[in-house]
């Protein structure tokens, strides 16, 4: 039985590059990047991740739990699909079900 092969990307660096077609913000956050000499991969993960959880927040705060789970969720996949987080990160799926579901059960009380 052969050995089945593993993810070659699943802890593969951020690929910022794939954003390159969005002018004039691959440029503005690269420039961003630069000017703090932080690694451009990092800003726009970082930035990828800070954006998707406001969005969750909103969504949550305004359309409820499931809504929230699934804008939260479906997000990380759809970031971990274009490169800007590692594969390894969708393991942040559970714990947004799981702060979702810590938030409404204090609602409730």
């Amino acid at each position: 039985m052969e050995t089945p092969t593993a993810f070659t990307n699943f802890f593969a660096d951020p690929d910022y590059t794939r954003m390159e077609n969005l002018e004039p913000i691959y440029s503005g956050i690269n420039g961003v990047a630069d000017a703090f000499g932080t690694p451009r991969n990092t800003v726009w993960m970082l930035g990828a991740l800070l954006l998707l959880s406001i969005i969750s927040v909103v969504a949550y705060i305004h359309l409820g739990f499931a809504a929230g789970s699934v804008l939260g969720a479906g997000g990380l996949i759809f970031l971990a699909g274009v490169g800007l987080i590692p594969t390894w990160m969708l393991a942040f799926m559970i714990l947004y079900i799981i702060t979702g579901w810590f938030m409404k059960q204090a609602e409730g009380k």
